[in-house]
C-alpha cells in the first residue's frame, strides 16, 4: 500500500470515529447551522437555485456528506427521490426517512455507484472541508449530475 494510500485511508477512519462520537453524544446537532435562522437562510439559497424548475417534478437530488439530515430534510419536499450520502452509518442513523423519498447509501462521495446524469441537484453542505481529495469529489458530483444539474 502506498503512503498516500495510507495516510487516505488513516484520514478516513478518522473522519468515522470522530463523526460518529459527535452524532452519538448530540454534540453534531448543536452546530450553528442547525440553528432556526441558518435553516431558513439555506433554504432561501436554495429556493433561488432551483429558480422556476417545477416543484415536485420527477426529480433527483443527492446530498453528498449528509451526516444527519441537515440538508435532506430541506429538500426532501421538493424532489421525488432524495438521496444520502455518508460514509458514517452512525450520523445516518439520524436521518428522518419518514418522507418515504429519502434513501441512504454508506459510500465514500468521491466514487458512487450511480449511474452518470442520475442528479438534478447535488449538495455538499459543510463536507468538503473533510475530503482527503477534493478534486476526485467534484469530478464525481459531475459526472451524477444531469446536463444543466445544479451543484451546491
Amino acid at each position: 500500500m502506498s503512503e498516500e494510500n495510507r495516510t487516505r485511508d488513516e484520514a478516513l477512519k478518522a473522519n468515522i470515529h470522530v463523526h460518529s462520537q459527535l452524532a452519538n453524544t448530540g454534540e453534531y446537532n448543536k452546530s450553528p447551522h442547525f440553528r432556526p435562522e441558518n435553516q431558513d437562510k439555506v433554504r432561501k439559497i436554495i429556493l433561488r437555485l432551483l429558480g422556476d424548475r417545477k416543484k415536485g417534478a420527477q426529480t433527483k437530488a443527492i446530498d453528498f456528506g449528509c451526516g444527519t439530515g441537515f440538508i435532506i430534510h430541506m429538500i426532501r419536499d421538493l424532489f421525488t427521490e432524495v438521496h444520502g450520502v455518508d460514509i458514517t452509518a452512525d450520523m445516518m442513523k439520524q436521518v428522518d426517512l419518514s418522507s418515504g423519498n429519502v434513501f441512504l447509501h454508506e459510500s465514500l462521495a468521491e466514487k458512487t455507484k450511480f449511474a452518470d446524469g442520475t442528479f438534478d441537484f447535488a449538495t455538499a453542505y459543510s463536507f468538503m472541508d473533510h475530503l482527503f481529495n477534493y478534486r476526485d469529489f467534484l469530478k464525481e458530483a459531475h459526472r451524477v449530475l444531469k446536463p444543466g444539474g445544479i451543484f451546491y
